[in-house]
């Protein structure tokens, strides 16, 4: 449950709503994002779609944060171990902001990420692995620890995997790849050539019929219920 949906906080929310606006949120479903990605804690809104945004702008170049030029490691998690090079932090003021500056939903989180992340990403899932399965609040601590590990890992893998294995069936001349397992972990954000292709499509994938897309499948169903819109 906490892997679904923290995991869909990032892809449904940072990355597909914010980072490229693919689609349009009503305010109680960008709560509803919002707090699902203070869970994941992978850092704000804010700051992860400047460096999303920053790293489509100058994919798998020196100035990319998590640059595959760099190597594996790197691109996985290694570019969050040092510090950031002044080039990069120049660019990143460069990127427009504007428009999340002016959403409230991101703003409030900025302000409150340290508590809300805390919140949500251990104490939420230590008390529900705690009295929903009568485990002990070490154990669920230690199960909400794990959560957060698999979480952060999985969307690493969009970093590294995805930028080396797999398929490049949408540009050839890209490192971006389409690559099914982390589809699957992913909830629909491993299809990175497509992606990187069409970086401003909702559902992240051309979504033929086989391919696994949880996000994309979320977006429709709020647009049912009148939540989001997204142009078909």
């Amino acid at each position: 449950m906490f892997w679904f949906l923290y995991e869909l906080g990032i892809t449904g929310g940072s990355h597909r709503l914010w980072s490229h606006k693919s689609y349009q949120a009503s305010t109680p479903l960008k709560i509803f994002l919002m707090i699902l990605n203070s869970g994941a804690f992978q850092g704000s809104i804010f700051h992860w779609s400047r460096d999303h945004r920053l790293h489509h702008k100058f994919s798998d170049t020196e100035l990319d944060p998590h640059s595959m030029s760099k190597g594996f490691f790197y691109a996985h998690c290694g570019w969050l171990l040092v510090n950031k090079d002044p080039r990069l932090v120049e660019e990143g003021r460069k990127i427009d902001m504007s428009d999340l500056e002016k959403d409230k939903v991101v703003m409030w989180q900025k302000r409150n990420y340290a508590w809300m992340g805390a919140l949500m990403c251990f104490i939420v899932p230590t008390l529900t692995y705690s009295f929903g399965a009568d485990l002990p609040i070490l154990a669920g601590f230690l199960l909400s620890m794990f959560t957060y590990a698999v979480t952060l890992n999985i969307t690493w893998f969009v970093n590294s995997v995805c930028h080396m294995f797999g398929s490049r069936p949408w540009n050839k001349n890209i490192l971006p790849t389409d690559n099914y397992l982390v589809s699957f972990l992913a909830q629909g954000e491993g299809y990175h050539n497509w992606h990187h292709e069409y970086p401003g499509d909702w559902r992240a994938s051309k979504d033929e019929w086989y391919q696994i897309n949880l996000t994309a499948r979320f977006i429709e169903l709020m647009a049912k219920f009148k939540l989001a819109t997204v142009k078909m």
